[in-house]
């Protein structure tokens, strides 16, 4: 797990340093599928898949000079 933690915080830091200082405007979309199990003492329940749409406008805008 901290293996996966480190390259994921290499990866991140490697995008910053390479996109730094420019105004970026992009679109994302993508779905979601949701379940639910639920157990108790005594009883359970789940749930039948749920599909669902996102969308949205990603605006990145630098603040300052670094």
């Amino acid at each position: 797990m901290e293996k996966y933690f480190i390259i994921l915080l290499f990866t991140c830091l490697f995008a910053v340093v390479t996109y730094a200082q420019q105004t970026a405007i992009g679109f994302n979309a993508g779905t979601t599928l949701a379940t639910y199990k639920m157990k108790s003492s005594d009883q359970s329940a789940t749930s039948n898949s749920k599909v669902g749409f996102t969308t949205g406008f990603v605006i990145d805008i630098p603040v300052g000079k670094k």
